[in-house]
């Protein structure tokens, strides 16, 4: 597969969630948030709007949200580093996307810098695969608990080590080993 190139640029896709430009400056003045034609009356469009109005997600441009959409892991990486405001991608950053994962080549340019900070910060990591390498697999859409894996680190790298609450849900068993701990990060705080 081609090596990503590590010049980045923004290019706006078709259907995918567009980021905003990894560490850029926000203006004095800031932009009314967005409204999406698909949310109103939709049981989430108080978070959905809130979430927009930080930058922390937007969009597709054809001005919908798709509040029942499955999200990927690209638009996730994205979303998680828009919240944090981490140092931008350096061109180092980028090269270890090529060295990492063997999808690299794979990963839409719009979600490129997203996905190079997510992994220098420790918020992502690769999906193995059967031949011993790794994909970022950034098309694949996020359950449950590999959300709850991505929440966790960001808890605790904002707060310091979190203990785990015990889960007591009825689908316990269906709660993989590698997501335990990390569930029961993010059910202690609520989320």
């Amino acid at each position: 597969q081609p090596a990503v190139q590590a010049q980045v640029q923004q290019v706006q896709p078709a259907q995918q969630e567009q980021p905003a430009t990894i560490g850029q400056t926000k203006s004095a003045v800031q932009p009314a948030p967005p409204s999406f034609k698909d949310t109103a009356g939709h049981w989430a469009w108080e978070s959905i709007s809130r979430m927009a109005e930080k930058g922390i997600t937007a969009g597709y441009s054809d001005g919908s949200f798709k509040p029942e959409a499955q999200v990927t892991r690209n638009e996730i990486a994205a979303m998680i580093v828009r919240l944090l405001q981490p140092a931008p991608a350096s061109a180092q950053d980028v090269q270890l996307i090529n060295d990492s994962f063997a999808d690299a080549g794979d990963i839409p340019v719009w979600a490129l810098e997203a996905a190079a900070v997510a992994l220098r910060e420790g918020l992502v990591s690769g999906c193995p695969q059967q031949d011993g390498s790794l994909s970022f697999a950034g098309g694949k859409a996020v359950n449950r608990a590999e959300l709850s894996v991505m929440m966790a680190r960001v808890i605790e790298m904002k707060l310091g080590q979190a203990e785990p609450k015990v889960l007591d849900f009825a689908d316990n068993n269906l709660i993989p080993d590698w997501a335990g701990r990390s569930v029961g990060i993010v059910y202690a705080r609520g989320i």
